[in-house]
This record gives structure tokens, sequence and C-alpha cells, in this order.
């Protein structure tokens, strides 16, 4: 055998040997990875423990989502015909974008089974929303809409708002939408932190307690662009909530909070619909909601005053 031969075969032999050594070393590594991640987590939960804090049994796993694209929903007359058979409910489109619906006979409720029965019955692809919840200060009832069976939490463009007035009658409702998710978008799955490393999040940050319990952990869309971007990208978010009435929102990839406060949000969102309104003129009926809407924000005013 000629030496470069020889040569060329050990040349090969090696580089067998150094891919082989790669990935043994490469194993070894994710091992070690995975060995300190399970004692920071075993780490968190004695640390929990010792404060009293109560966490639920948590998603175990690997787990795995994708950014969204969306654009807001340009509703449409087919859209508007589908509630023209309510003979209860008056209907404006502003902007092509958001419908508002005044009922001339208010519809007294009792609870949120009620509530979620009428809307059912009285709007645009009921299934499509989610009830969140009824601020009481401000008889407001919140449905955020869903993407991929997940929640979109705070955002003003799908959204449901039932609204009551002070004999919890539900007078209006105003109805935002999301569109068809962009099939362009990288919508590759993306591995996304335990629901325990959120947890600690919290935890790092003040924000629980000794002696208080984690009720719940559940993977929903949050998206902190501005509300003027034309088409948003939502990214998968822990909702995690503690002692049954406060949440708070971690980043399921980039393990950063958002921040979220139900009256600022309806603020917002209401002062948004009131100027809207404005500009559909001598109308009595929705002169009405505009006053009904200045009433609930001065409610909120007054507490921040207060």
């Amino acid at each position: 055998m000629q030496w470069s031969q020889i040569k060329t075969l050990f040349i090969l032999c090696f580089l067998v040997l150094d891919v082989y050594l790669l990935m043994q070393f490469l194993d070894k590594q994710k091992e070690n990875d995975l060995a300190v991640m399970e004692k920071q987590e075993s780490s968190i939960e004695q640390q929990l423990k010792l404060e009293d804090i109560k966490i639920p049994d948590l998603p175990e796993g690997e787990l795995e989502e994708s950014y969204i694209s969306v654009k807001q929903k340009n509703f449409t007359d087919t859209d508007l015909s589908k509630l023209a058979a309510s003979d209860n409910q008056k209907i404006a489109l502003v902007e092509d974008k958001t419908i508002v619906s005044k009922f001339d006979k208010p519809i007294p409720v009792k609870d949120s089974d009620e509530v979620k029965e009428i809307v059912k019955n009285n709007v645009l692809s009921p299934d499509s929303y989610d009830y969140w919840g009824w601020n009481k200060d401000l008889n407001v009832i919140m449905f955020f809409q869903e993407k991929n069976n997940q929640p979109i939490y705070y955002n003003q463009k799908g959204l449901l708002l039932v609204f009551l007035n002070d004999k919890n009658e539900i007078t209006f409702y105003t109805q935002t939408m999301l569109g068809e998710e962009n099939k362009d978008f990288d919508n590759s799955k993306k591995p996304l932190i335990k629901p325990i490393r959120a947890i600690d999040a919290l935890y790092n940050q003040y924000e629980l307690h000794t002696g208080e319990e984690i009720t719940d952990a559940k993977i929903g869309y949050y998206s902190a662009q501005p509300m003027a971007s034309d088409e948003l990208i939502f990214a998968p978010t822990w909702k995690i909530t503690v002692n049954g009435e406060r949440n708070y929102f971690i980043h399921a990839i980039e393990g950063f909070a958002f921040s979220n406060d139900d009256s600022t949000f309806l603020e917002d969102t209401m002062t948004s619909i009131k100027n809207s309104l404005a500009k559909i003129k001598d109308d009595k009926d929705f002169q009405e909601i505009i006053d009904q809407l200045d009433l609930k924000l001065e409610t909120i005013n007054r507490s921040e005053v207060e």
C-alpha cells in the first residue's frame, strides 16, 4: 500500500474518531445541562415550600409553541346580516372593525352563566371567545378571543365587552375580532420555559408572598406591540394565577413579565370606543352609549383620585 493511501486512511480514522468524541461530548453536555435545570427546579420548589407557597400539579415534559402573526378582521355586510335576525339589537359598524350593538330592551342577568348564554345567542362567532371575568366596579364583562384554542390576553383587536347598567341589565356590547393567521409567517415551534420557572420569575420580582397559592398555570398569547400596528405578533405566554384572583403573564419563550391591569385596559379600550362612536353623528341611541361610557370612565377617574 502506498504511503499516500495509508496517510489518507489515518486521516479518515481520526476524523471518525473526532466526530465520535464530539458526539459524546455534546451528549454529556446535554446531560449536565438537564441535571443543572432539574437541580434549579428542585431548588425553586424547595424555596417555595419554605415560604409556604403552594403550587398545583404543573404541566410536565418538553413543551413547544410558536409565535403567531394576525391582522384585525374587517367585518362585512355578510357578517352583520347574521346578527340582523335579532329584533332587540340596533347595530352599528365603526370603521369596519368594531361592532357596537345596543339592546332596545335591556336584558337582566344574575350571573356569568346567564351572560355566556346571552352572548352565545346574540353575538357573531361566540365560540371564538373565552369568558375572562366580570369587573364589578365598572359592571363590564370581558371575553377574550381565542386562537389555536388558547386565549389572547388583553388585546383590543380581539375583544368582546358586555356592558351592564346599575340594575345588572345588559344594555350594549362591543366586539372586535382578529382574522386568520398569516401563513407566510415563521410559525416553527420553539421550546417553552417550564411553568415552575415562570413562577420563579414572579417570586424573584416579589409578586409572591408567604402563605399564598398558585391556583392555575395556563398557556395563552400576549402581544406587547402598540395597538396601532397593522399586523400583530403574539407570543406564547404563561398566565399564572395567584389565590384565584391575581393574574400574571410571563413570556413563555424569553421569560420576562408582561404588565397588565384590568382598569387601565378597560379605560384605554372604552376611551377608544367612545372616540370611534363620536364619528356617528346625530344618532340618539349611540349618544346614550357614549354617555354610559363617560360614566364608567368617571368611575375609574374617581377611584384613581381616591
